[in-house]
This record gives C-alpha cells, sequence and structure tokens, in this order.
C-alpha cells in the first residue's frame, strides 16, 4: 500500500497542474456579445491591413511568454485615445495577443487583409484576444458598417444589452431601457445572427432602447432561418439618417 502513497509535494505538484489546466480552460470563456457590446466595451475600434506577425522574442519577453505581435497599418480609427491618434498618424501599429485559443488569442490573421479589429489598452500597449471583435472588413455587414461609423458609439451610454441565451447569461446589464440579445439559434443552430448582422440597439422619439434595423436585410434574414427565431425580441423598422459616406468600403 505505502508503493501508491504520494509524498505531500507530489500531491501539492498535482494540484498546482490541476489549477493551472483549469484556469487555462476558463480564461477564454467569452460572453456571447452582439457587435454593439464588443464595440462599447472596447478601448479602440480600427481598421487597417496586417503587414506582419512576429513571434515576441526573449529580450521583448516582458512577462508575455508566448505571445505575438502584429503590425497592422491603420486605415481609419473609429474609437481611440489621444496616444493612440497620434501612435496612429506616425507609423503601423503593434498589436499584442495571445498565441492560440487555449490562451485567449484569436485565430490567426491573414497577412495582407483587412481586418475590423476592436481590443483593449494595457500600459500603453494594444492587446487582443479571442473575445474581441476581430473580422475581415469584407465580411462585416453594411448595417455593421453602419453601426461603427455612427450609431454603436452614440448610444453606448443610453442603451444596455442583456445576452441571455439557454445556457449564458449576462449579469448586471439589461433593463427596461435596454435590448435582449440572444444568439442562441447561431450558437446552438449554426444559423445566421440576424440580430448581430442587421439590428442596432438605440432610442427613437424619445422612447426606450430597442432594437432597430433598416430595410429589409433583418426580416429577410429571419425568414430563411424559421423556425429558430421564434420568440426572438420583435424588431422595429426605422430610416436612419442617410449619410453621404453611407456605404463604407
Amino acid at each position: 500500500m505505502a508503493s501508491f502513497l504520494e509524498s505531500p509535494s507530489a500531491i501539492i505538484m498535482r494540484c498546482c497542474i490541476l489549477v493551472t489546466m483549469v484556469h487555462s480552460l476558463c480564461a477564454c470563456m467569452c460572453q456571447p456579445s452582439h457587435p454593439q457590446q464588443r464595440y462599447c466595451k472596447a478601448n479602440f475600434v480600427l481598421t487597417g491591413h496586417v503587414l506582419e506577425k512576429n513571434p515576441i522574442d526573449d529580450i521583448q519577453l516582458r512577462g508575455r511568454f508566448g505571445q505575438f505581435e502584429y503590425v497592422v497599418n491603420v486605415d481609419k480609427i473609429f474609437k481611440e485615445t489621444e496616444n493612440l491618434r497620434k501612435s496612429a498618424s506616425r507609423f503601423p501599429l503593434s498589436i499584442l495577443t495571445s498565441p492560440g485559443d487555449s490562451l485567449c488569442g484569436p485565430k490567426s490573421l491573414k497577412i495582407g487583409s483587412k481586418y475590423l479589429i476592436t481590443g483593449s489598452i494595457v500600459d500603453g500597449e494594444l492587446h487582443i484576444s479571442s473575445c474581441d471583435w476581430i473580422e475581415e472588413w469584407r465580411d462585416v455587414t453594411q448595417h455593421q458598417k453602419k453601426g461603427i461609423k455612427h450609431f454603436y458609439n452614440a448610444y453606448c451610454s443610453q442603451c444596455t444589452i442583456q445576452s441571455t441565451t439557454g445556457r449564458w447569461r449576462q449579469t448586471g446589464e439589461g433593463s427596461s431601457g435596454g435590448c435582449i440579445y440572444d444568439p442562441s439559434p447561431s450558437m446552438v443552430d449554426g444559423v445566421e445572427d440576424c440580430q448581430a448582422l442587421y439590428a442596432t440597439c438605440i432610442t427613437q422619439q424619445g422612447e426606450g432602447c430597442q432594437w432597430y434595423h433598416r430595410g429589409n436585410d433583418y426580416q429577410d434574414c429571419i425568414n430563411r432561418n424559421k423556425p429558430y427565431y421564434q420568440g426572438v425580441e420583435t424588431m422595429q423598422s426605422v430610416s436612419f439618417p442617410i449619410m453621404d459616406d453611407d456605404v463604407m468600403t
């Protein structure tokens, strides 16, 4: 029997490994979020072309073992700080990320492609993770582009969005003045996320915050994906102001 007993140091080591594994697994459990939520929570929002992907070498580590640096030539900044504006005007930006999905790193970005990138600023450095909104610009819908440029930021302080599905529920958000976001049709059934693609949470003519869409894209999406959207909060159509640069490329 004695041969099967582990020493106290061995037991402690096993516990440390287990805690590390659990932490790694739990670290990247991102709450499902509408693009408007991701925009509002981000420290920066920009579009740019990816020029390089470089590992952080030993000299640069400073506690960031395994991270990568993306060098991005910025096309446009939609949400910024003063330091970010100055940096982007002088040279391509360095954006740091973890190495892979298990450590919160986003999927690898394609060199030469244009991306929408949202992220955080920590100690003056730009960081992105798998919980941020990072998507090839060509795949962002015109409704989302309009939100990025004109509407998301305008309603960050006015409207809250509550994400809720059978498995997830965000606490501390959502009220009579907010909107309910249900990503379950996309997460569970693999169909289009109509709310994320074609709806914006805004106020209209002094009313509370509600989901609005423009044109027929949202309803067409619902029709394509019936019956998965039964019971989803009703959308209201609104004529968003027309801008000269309404269509963004």
